[in-house]
């Protein structure tokens, strides 16, 4: 089998011209500038065109504060130093609430050397000089010190063939082997284009269960496992060889079992794997057991609910899927501290999906399944919203979606009453989800859908 090779079009987090290039590169384009056009408030930034000036938005940030400072430091000395003004970009994004991107920053790697706080530090003061005391007070101090870690640990050069014009941070962890004869990296101004073999298609195999209904969770996973949104996330994280990755996938074995609990108030799991048997996921039982009881009822109700039962199992696989993926990458544990599972759903979905079953007293295989909710993380709604039944889950288990359409879900808001339970996955080690931490309203929207925490 033939290797696929992607080709990747990549723009900065953030970015800085070196300073020894300005008036001969574009400040925002870094492209070669023939007549220059200087920033007519503070006269510190030279652009190509009215038009890379107005596009330089970080700047329209810095330039009344360049201004202002000018007047009391010797602005061009401090501003010679590279890495202030890449740090101080980064800094402004990142103090920005409503910037998606700067959340994804603090998913890059650091490398914890202590130099780099004694830096951080240094280099926090003449922020402050520059900007103002208002600015860096806004900002955690923790989170300064850590985001100079990341700028120093992930900041690369950007060429114009051998020539370094400046230096940026992108998001993508592309760069493990950009030294590799076998990748072909090249700029065009701040645009990185990225070459290199693309993440192997995974499957898992129909022979990993005899339970009819879930085959059809496989093949409803196999179709996201296959795409290239999934296969796009994973191929700069994980280095397994392809043949290794697809014998292992072939030899996994998908099993309804039972849930052993050390006592009666321990948590629900939803599904699981266990970090030292690498071949297997256990789908907890209560679901087969409900399957078992509807399949004897012969009504559009009961079979509503076990088409949403088979896709949410599907969606339950892709979860196990990436905890699995990780350790035969190495990794025992999830990396930086989220839950595998939970990252590749927020690359699919764009949130965490979840069960929504009557009555709310207790999840067993009396419960029925009323749909899937999910909450999307870019949204502003603070409500749940319900994958749509005939637009969306039917057509899964059908297969009858156009495959575009598996990552565009179409949603609904539903009314349902008070009686209702929504399953909450969450990893044994944690006992929260990550990105659920950070949302000041989670407590009353928590209590509105009776969230019940359950592990996977």
């Amino acid at each position: 089998m033939s290797d696929e090779i992607i080709t990747s079009e990549l723009s900065p987090f953030a970015y800085c011209l070196k300073y020894e290039n300005k008036k001969i590169y574009c400040d925002c384009c870094f492209k070669k500038i023939t007549r220059v056009c200087s920033c007519p408030v503070c006269e510190l930034m030279y652009y190509c065109d009215r038009k890379c000036e107005n596009n330089d938005t970080t700047h329209k940030f810095e330039c009344e504060h360049f201004k202002r400072a000018a007047k009391v430091f010797e602005l061009n000395e401090m501003l010679k130093d590279d890495l202030i003004r890449l740090f101080l970009r980064i800094m402004i994004r990142i103090n920005n609430t409503n910037d998606i991107d700067a959340t994804y920053f603090f998913d890059l790697q650091k490398s914890h050397q202590k130099i780099y706080d004694i830096m951080a530090k240094k280099y926090t003061s003449e922020i402050s000089k520059l900007m103002g005391k208002d600015f860096i007070s806004s900002i955690n101090f923790e989170a300064t010190v850590t985001s100079f870690d990341k700028m120093m640990t992930n900041k690369i050069e950007i060429k114009n063939d051998q020539e370094t014009l400046g230096f940026g941070i992108y998001l993508q962890n592309f760069f493990d082997d950009l030294g590799s004869e076998k990748n072909e990296v090249y700029f065009d101004g701040i645009k990185l284009f990225y070459k290199r073999k693309l993440f192997p298609a995974l499957r898992f195999s129909e022979s990993a269960t005899k339970d009819p209904n879930v085959r059809v969770s496989i093949r409803i996973a196999n179709k996201f496992l296959e795409s290239g949104k999934v296969r796009y996330f994973y191929h700069e994280k994980i280095k397994v060889k392809a043949d290794i990755l697809r014998k292992k996938i072939f030899d996994v074995k998908i099993i309804f079992v039972d849930q052993e609990k050390a006592n009666p108030n321990a948590k629900d799991l939803l599904a699981w794997t266990d970090r030292y048997v690498i071949n297997e996921i256990y789908i907890n039982r209560i679901f087969e057991k409900r399957l078992n009881a509807i399949s004897c009822i012969e009504d559009d109700s009961a079979q509503k609910e076990k088409e949403t039962i088979t896709v949410f199992i599907g969606f339950l696989l892709i979860h196990e899927f990436a905890h699995l993926l990780y350790r035969w990458n190495g990794n025992f544990y999830s990396p930086e501290n989220k839950d595998a599972g939970f990252q590749l759903e927020n690359v699919i979905f764009d949130g965490r999906v979840r069960p929504i079953i009557s009555p709310k007293s207790q999840w067993n295989e009396n419960s029925k399944y009323l749909g899937i909710g999910i909450r999307i993380r870019s949204s502003k709604k603070r409500k749940m919203q319900f994958f749509s039944y005939e637009n969306y889950i039917k057509k899964l288990y059908e297969d009858n979606l156009n495959f575009s359409s598996y990552f565009t879900p179409k949603l609904e808001e539903i009314e349902f009453n008070n009686d209702i339970l929504a399953l909450r996955q969450c990893d044994c080690d944690f006992e929260q989800d990550p990105d659920d931490d950070n949302n000041s309203d989670w407590d009353d929207y928590e209590a509105i859908y009776n969230i019940k925490i359950c592990g996977t």
